[in-house]
C-alpha cells in the first residue's frame, strides 16, 4: 500500500475537497512579496515622495499570507480527522529502515496524538516512522482488489450452492470499503443479497435470498480472518 499513498506532507491538499483544492490553489498563486511592491508602487504614483511604514507596507502581503495560512489549517484540520476516522489510511517504516523492511500501517489513535503534516519522523509509544504516506479508501480498495485471489470457478450441477457466491460478494464488497467488519452480520444481510442480485444473474437472488443463517455461517470464518490481520497489523 505504501507506493501508492501520497507523501504525509502533501496528504492535506492531495485529499482536500474540491472547492479547498481550488481556493488553496488561487491562495497559492498569489505573491505577498509582489502585492506589497505593487502597493508600494500605487503609493508613489500618487505621492512620489511618500515614506511607508513597515507594518503599512507589509499589510497587503500579511493579508494573503494569512489568508493561505487559513486554508492550509483548514485542509490539515479535515486530513486529520479522516486519519483518527481512518478514512485516510497511513503507512511508514519503522526507523531504522532497510532495504527488507516492510511498510506497516499507522494505527488511527496515533493521530489522536500526531497533528503535524510536516513532520519527517513520527514517535508513538517510543516507536519512530520514517516515510509515511496516505492513501485513500478508492485507491486503497482498488489495490486490495488487485491483491485479492482470482475466485475458483465451480461447476453448478442441479440445485446451486450459495456459499461461493457469499464470499465473492463479501470480498469485493470489503475491497470497495462498504463491509464493516465491526458491524453485525445481520445488519449488512441486504448488502450481501444486493450484491448478489446484481452480479449473479444466473440465479434468481432476493431481498430474503440467501437465507440468514447460511450467509452468517459463510461470513463468521471470513470476518474473523480479516479481524486477526487487522490486529496484527497494530
Amino acid at each position: 500500500m505504501w507506493d501508492h499513498g501520497v507523501q504525509l506532507y502533501y496528504a492535506p491538499y492531495y485529499f482536500a475537497p474540491i472547492e479547498l483544492k481550488e481556493k488553496w490553489d488561487q491562495a497559492r498563486s498569489r505573491s505577498g512579496i509582489k502585492a506589497m511592491s505593487d502597493a508600494a508602487e500605487y503609493a508613489r504614483l500618487t505621492d512620489p515622495n511618500i515614506t511607508i511604514p513597515f507594518l503599512e507596507a507589509i499589510k497587503p502581503a500579511q493579508e494573503i499570507w494569512n489568508a493561505r495560512l487559513a486554508i492550509q489549517n483548514r485542509c490539515e484540520e479535515i486530513a486529520l480527522d479522516h486519519l483518527k476516522s481512518g478514512v485516510l489510511r497511513a503507512f511508514a517504516f519503522e526507523a531504522p529502515r532497510t532495504l527488507a523492511s516492510p511498510a506497516i500501517e499507522l494505527p488511527t489513535r496515533l493521530w489522536h496524538y500526531q497533528s503535524s503534516f510536516s513532520a519527517t519522523k513520527i514517535m508513538f509509544e517510543s516507536i519512530t516512522f520514517l516515510e509515511t504516506r496516505v492513501i485513500g479508501p478508492k485507491r486503497a480498495a482498488a489495490v486490495l482488489q488487485s491483491k485479492l485471489p482470482a475466485p475458483e470457478k465451480t461447476n453448478r450441477v442441479g440445485r446451486p450452492s450459495y456459499k461461493a457466491d457469499i464470499e465473492r460478494a463479501f470480498f469485493s464488497l470489503l475491497a470497495d470499503d462498504v463491509i464493516d467488519l465491526n458491524q453485525s452480520i445481520k445488519s449488512q444481510t441486504m448488502v450481501i443479497r444486493e450484491w448478489l442480485r446484481e452480479n449473479c444473474k444466473d440465479y434468481e437472488y432476493g431481498p430474503d435470498k440467501p437465507g440468514y443463517d447460511l450467509i452468517r455461517k459463510t461470513l463468521n470464518p471470513l470476518i474473523a480472518t480479516e479481524q486477526k490481520k487487522a490486529a496484527d497489523k497494530l
